[in-house]
């Protein structure tokens, strides 16, 4: 072999070497990759674990304000509740002094004139204790302690009773008000709480005459499901008014809802009647809703289930 000079030779030995230890050195600067990919693996892992506490403790955080907040609530829903049930109470005493004077003054009294302007002071002394009735009604009920009575009685009793308050006002605005009940349903005796079913009744009678300015009002009774014990009776209101929008409809029956305030302007009320006919029906099991139509008037109804009671002796 001739003599080689050192700076080729020195190359051939390089290359010897690279081709006698590449293996070892490619599987070591894989290991440094896949040490280095760890590395950062585990560095975004901690950070990742971070955020997850941070934002555990955010959430906690936020329960904790949230829990906070609901039961400073709570307190204030208290206070204003026996507020109002305060302030009912103590409004009811002096309201009953005043309709007992109007009564006796009206009773003296022989004047004509006079006993007009007193049945005016009577009627609106009436109207505002109706008032105070119904806020104290919506606060126990919004408090649950409101109970519900279990007494026998009849539908026709009942339904007359209602409809005899609610004449007056109709004949007023010269408005007719019918009332479609079977005999056999009306004369069925029944068991339940006749008062609030009155109640329910006539505040939602008395909306449809309200926002009635011609036609009729008509109080359909119909049982939609009869068994040995009990019968699933239907009620229907329907009106001739002014009727309400789909969307209004929706909204009706929240607490002090009124759905226009020109409404209230010229037809009056607060926006409790049909809150306290929504909260006695679901008390009693049943369902309420209207059916209604702008300009082509509104049905208002409910359904509730009630007990039969004994039948009447035979005479």
């Amino acid at each position: 072999m001739p003599f080689e000079t050192a700076h080729p030779l020195r190359q051939r030995a390089e290359a010897i070497l690279a081709q006698r230890s590449g293996p070892n050195r490619r599987i070591e600067a894989s290991t440094l990759r896949l040490n280095h990919e760890l590395q950062v693996h585990q560095i975004e892992l901690e950070m990742q674990d971070e955020a997850l506490r941070q934002t555990q403790a955010d959430i906690d955080d936020a329960r904790q304000r949230a829990a906070t907040a609901a039961e400073l609530a709570g307190v204030a829903d208290r206070a204003k509740e026996a507020f109002l049930s305060t302030m009912t109470h103590e409004l009811r005493t002096p309201l009953h002094q005043v309709l007992g004077a109007l009564d006796l003054a009206r009773w003296q009294s022989t004047n004509a004139e006079q006993i007009k302007w007193l049945d005016r002071c009577s009627a609106a002394a009436k109207t505002l204790q109706r008032l105070i009735d119904d806020v104290l009604d919506l606060t126990q009920l919004k408090a649950n302690r409101l109970s519900l009575d279990r007494a026998e009685f009849t539908l026709d009793l009942m339904l007359q009773g209602v409809l005899d308050t609610l004449r007056p006002r109709a004949a007023a605005k010269s408005i007719g008000l019918d009332l479609e009940v079977s005999t056999q349903l009306s004369q069925q005796p029944l068991i339940g709480d006749s008062a609030r079913l009155s109640q329910v009744l006539y505040n939602l009678a008395s909306n449809a005459i309200k926002f009635s300015s011609e036609g009729r009002v008509t109080v359909r009774v119909t049982s939609i499901e009869e068994t040995d014990l009990s019968v699933l009776m239907r009620f229907d209101i329907i009106d001739t008014g002014i009727g309400i929008s789909a969307d209004d409809c929706k909204r009706l029956f929240r607490d002090f809802e009124q759905l226009d305030s020109s409404s209230t302007r010229a037809f009056g009320g607060s926006g409790i009647g049909l809150a306290i006919a929504r909260y006695l029906v679901l008390m009693m099991g049943g369902k309420i809703s209207v059916d209604s139509t702008p300009g082509r008037g509104s049905t208002f109804w409910f359904a509730v289930r009630l007990d039969k009671g004994p039948a009447p002796a035979a005479t």
